[in-house]
């Protein structure tokens, strides 16, 4: 076998034990930093900040807003900006995430009042997830930079988000603990803050170990630097990419297109169930202690479809395993609707395949962009890495808007529902509970079957195509 310092066919380092292993622990600590924000941001505004409802509401939404109007800029940066010493990519992975811990306190934490307290918090929000959205975008990026197989690709991908969920599952014991420990040190108004400062330092850390551990696998500028060759120098010169190469990438690359619209639909299918999970056991199960056993058994269901990610796209290849997974999440709330019967075990059962399918498919994220910078690269010459990798965040802040839409039509509209007062006059109603079963399964199953049909008709990329499109541009690159 060869050893770590052997060059593959096409000129990179093979994947060290490492990374195979290890590559992906960065997503605990990014996990836990922003699971800090999704459970008691609002809490923190309102209980401990002490805003009034009508300004916590417009701290959130502007913080939110700001975040997903962004959220296509940082592949941009990465593609644009000067690489720095240790490559375009590698090199944010430690220049960055430092400076989140400090960005990230500002946001829990409440100095003066008004809106001169309020426009503090929001910077505070606004600028962390710059800082931190930056070297989540260029950690992806590295997986298309240091893989050199497909197999290599699906075995990082699926590592990351396997390590994503592992940060899911561990958080919920963690975090609560954190926060409360902090708190019960220096007070609930800093408590906040202090937990917010050491879940991202602990982020700042593992990314440094991902930086470490991807060493050797991009040539930085102090090597391109020391090479005489006119070819490298050309390449150096040229690894920016201009707007119309961006534009290029995005409207006349028909794989990326497709993909993105059915990331919207994975996307809104995986914020819409877990933004109606609370709903489903207080007005259906009408027991909220349950929510947590659901909430555990399901995660784990999403953690083995990430770790198995890897061996199924082996053995059926990426584009299959995307189709099986969309397939497993329109399936599973389907039976959960029509086939239950309400009877919660079964519930937990169906709604456990939808899961596992949206584990299958996160594992192959990564995989399945690091394949369209391949397609792009042979079209149109520029490798657009981290642009291309970018677009991942754009589905994610879709999928939220999706869910507020979503869950507003299924719990108003079919629901009638208005608020908790009303309910409690009126009692819980039939059709409140049948607005709650369209929302936390029908709706779900509709947005995973409309991306399964888009993409089975629209996305054509398969591994023979890849490893040709591979072929063809080492041959540019060795005449070059």
């Amino acid at each position: 076998m060869a050893n770590e310092t052997t060059k593959t066919a096409s000129g990179k380092k093979p994947l060290s034990k490492t990374l195979k292993r290890f590559y992906g622990v960065g997503s605990i600590g990014f996990g836990w930093m922003t699971n800090i924000e999704t459970y008691y941001f609002q809490y923190f505004l309102t209980d401990v900040a002490k805003f009034n409802n009508t300004m916590a509401t417009t701290i959130a939404t502007i913080a939110s807003t700001i975040d997903a109007v962004l959220s296509w800029i940082y592949g941009v940066i990465l593609n644009t900006v000067k690489p720095m010493r240790w490559g375009r990519y590698r090199s944010w992975l430690v220049a960055v995430p430092w400076i989140v811990p400090f960005l990230y306190t500002f946001q829990f934490l409440k100095i003066g009042d008004g809106a001169a307290a309020a426009a503090i918090i929001v910077l505070g929000a606004a600028t962390s997830h710059i800082a931190w959205n930056i070297p989540y975008v260029a950690n992806a990026t590295m997986v298309s930079v240091a893989a050199s197989t497909p197999e290599d690709r699906m075995a990082l991908s699926s590592n990351n988000f396997t390590y994503s969920y592992l940060g899911r599952l561990t958080y919920s014991y963690v975090g609560p603990y954190a926060a409360m420990f902090f708190s019960n040190v220096l007070g609930e108004q800093y408590g906040y803050a202090a937990t917010a400062f050491a879940f991202a330092a602990l982020m700042a850390a593992l990314y440094f170990a991902h930086f470490k551990m991807f060493d050797g696998y991009e040539v930085s500028e102090v090597e391109v630097a020391g090479q005489a060759n006119q070819a490298q120098e050309k390449k150096k010169k040229g690894s920016g990419l201009s707007g119309k190469d961006m534009l290029v990438a995005l409207f006349k690359n028909p794989p990326l297109l497709v993909l993105l619209i059915c990331e919207f639909g994975t996307s809104g299918y995986n914020f819409v169930v877990a933004g109606m999970t609370a709903y489903y056991f207080k007005y259906v199960v009408e027991n909220e202690t349950l929510t947590s056993p659901y909430i555990l058994v399901t995660t784990i269901l999403a953690f083995v479809g990430a770790y198995t990610s890897r061996y199924v796209a082996k053995a059926l290849s990426i584009r299959k395993t995307y189709l099986l997974s969309a397939l497993l999440c329109t399936v599973g709330p389907l039976l959960a609707y029509f086939v239950t019967g309400g009877n919660l075990i079964l519930v937990m059962i169906t709604m456990s395949i939808g899961q596992l399918g949206i584990g299958l498919k996160g594992g192959l994220t990564s995989a399945m962009y690091a394949d369209i910078i391949i397609y792009n690269e042979w079209k149109t010459g520029k490798n657009a890495a981290g642009f291309i990798m970018g677009m991942q965040n754009v589905p994610i802040k879709v999928g939220v808007v999706i869910k507020s839409l979503l869950i507003g039509f299924a719990m108003g509209t079919i629901g009638g529902f208005i608020d908790a007062d009303t309910v409690l006059q009126t009692g819980i109603t039939p059709q409140l509970q049948e607005g709650v079963l369209v929302g936390f399964m029908l709706i779900p199953a509709i947005l995973t079957a409309v991306s399964f049909i888009l993409y089975l008709v629209g996305y054509h990329i398969t591994p023979e195509k890849i490893a040709k499109y591979q072929a063809e541009i080492d041959a540019r690159k060795q005449k070059a």
